[in-house]
């Protein structure tokens, strides 16, 4: 997983891009229904398409070791059949990134990383938002957890799912 090096416009542009599809999202099925929506189900919309979407597999768990180099070791649900993916790398989400790209033959760039926090004490949940590219179309995902890394994990996983809903 390399990150390009953007100025924090371009970044801050990326994010928006997620923003706008968001919308979209979110007209597309206010149109079906044909009624305006409350907050509380924009964010079901956003929770559908950008933190439980999981056509593909679904995240069952997973777990770093530290060796010479960061070790992953996930586990995936993929129809109804429990997978195991390893991956390595300098740092723990490049770890994931390489343990997806190989073991479903995937071409990909990390081109937005971004986190929040939901609150404002130590308890607060984590947000992570993460846009990969391929074929110069962006794939984005999100995760909300306590843990930032966890996150991060669900938000790769659902960003790549998103990419492979796309073939």
């Amino acid at each position: 997983m390399h990150l390009k090096p953007l100025s924090i416009y371009t970044t801050r542009l990326q994010t928006y891009k997620m923003n706008e599809e968001m919308g979209y999202a979110t007209k597309k099925v206010s149109d079906r229904t044909n009624r305006e929506f409350s907050s509380e189900k924009i964010y079901q919309v956003f929770k559908e398409q950008y933190i439980d979407y999981s056509p593909h597999f679904q995240l069952v768990d997973y777990r770093f070791e530290k060796g010479e180099k960061q070790e992953v070791t996930l586990i995936l649900k993929q129809a109804d059949q429990y997978i195991e993916l390893q991956g390595k790398s300098t740092g723990s989400l490049d770890a994931v990134s390489n343990a997806l790209k190989t073991s479903f033959q995937l071409d990909y760039e990390l081109e937005v990383y971004e986190q929040h926090s939901l609150g404002k004490d130590s308890l607060a949940e984590a947000c992570a938002q993460i846009g990969i590219s391929h074929n110069r179309q962006m794939y984005w995902g999100a995760g909300i957890d306590e843990d930032i890394m966890k996150a991060s994990v669900q938000a790769l996983v659902v960003a790549v799912n998103r990419l492979e809903a796309s073939k």
